[in-house]
């Protein structure tokens, strides 16, 4: 999962990921950008294992415009688009 430290993270299906909860022993947060809201979502087999953590900043720059910033920058591993397995 993502680093400690780090709230925010980017799932290999480019979910936006709030960690924040499992503090708590809650279910992590998913940003739906559709509904433009946080829902409580249990992530999908092996998801949370290869997450990418995210600042705060880079959080909200993708809340705004759907963009990751960390993958445009080439700052960790490439990310494949998993999307069409669903």
């Amino acid at each position: 999962m993502a680093t400690e430290g780090h709230r925010y993270s980017i799932s290999r299906r480019k979910r936006l990921i709030d960690l924040e909860p499992t503090k708590r022993g809650e279910l992590p947060l998913v940003w739906v950008p559709e509904q433009h809201e946080w829902i409580a979502l249990e992530l999908t087999f092996g998801e949370h294992v290869d997450t990418v953590p995210i600042t705060n900043e880079e959080a909200e720059r993708f809340i705004k415009t759907g963009e990751i910033w960390s993958m445009r920058m080439g700052r960790q591993v490439e990310m494949s688009d998993d999307s069409s397995e669903e």
